[in-house]
């Protein structure tokens, strides 16, 4: 399985003075070797952050460009970033292509209270995932995995057709329960995002 980069942040003034600094980012990502395909959108509502999930052959091929001299400059994505900047690594339990290319993607991240355990936390995704995709079979499946960087860390992406869509789910009594044993666990940072997906052409490799 892939391993896949997500990076989020607040977008500064100067993207939306220029909103192709993100355009000419992600090109440049899918010039970069190992990178197989981009999916990027923004937080449904405000619109005011971005999400990137980065989809490399392997971790070496992303610490292969973090390591070039000038990163991350030479990505050209720094100019839009105007604060909460976040980079995080996952190889997700299962295929991701489903939830990432819905038309809504629910993404949770779901840091391990103190004196809980991760297995406790992977055990509990494990059976909401399970709920969701008994219950949302469209985009299934729900998928999720621990961070490279904390094994304390864990992201989630579930996909969905709508925000209503979501709202009805979650409020149903089986899957409301599910959710209370994930949060019982864990604290969840959760966000809607619209994603679009770039994979390279021909003439770019």
């Amino acid at each position: 399985m892939p391993v896949v980069e997500i990076a989020t942040w607040v977008l500064s003034d100067a993207y939306y003075a220029d909103p192709t600094i993100v355009d000419r980012g992600i090109e440049f990502l899918l010039n970069t070797e190992g990178c197989q395909s981009v999916y990027w959108g923004f937080t449904e509502g405000d619109k005011k952050a971005i999400f990137l999930f980065i989809v490399w052959e392997a971790y070496e091929h992303h610490k292969a460009l973090i390591d070039r001299p000038g990163y991350p400059d030479i990505i050209g994505f720094v100019p839009s970033i105007g604060e909460g900047a976040s980079m995080k690594h996952v190889e997700f339990n299962k295929d991701f292509e489903a939830a990432l290319g819905a038309p809504l993607t629910e993404v949770v991240l779901a840091t391990v209270h103190e004196g809980k355990e991760p297995a406790d936390l992977a055990k509990a995704f494990e059976a909401l995932a399970n709920g969701v995709n008994a219950v949302n079979p469209k985009y299934a499946p729900a998928t999720w995995g621990v961070t490279l960087e904390s094994s304390r860390e864990y992201y989630a992406a579930i996909g969905w057709d709508s925000m209503k869509a979501f709202r009805d789910t979650v409020g149903a009594g089986s899957i409301t329960d599910l959710v209370k044993d994930v949060v019982a666990i864990a604290k969840p940072t959760l966000s809607h995002v619209s994603l679009k997906k770039a994979q390279p052409t021909a003439s770019s490799r």
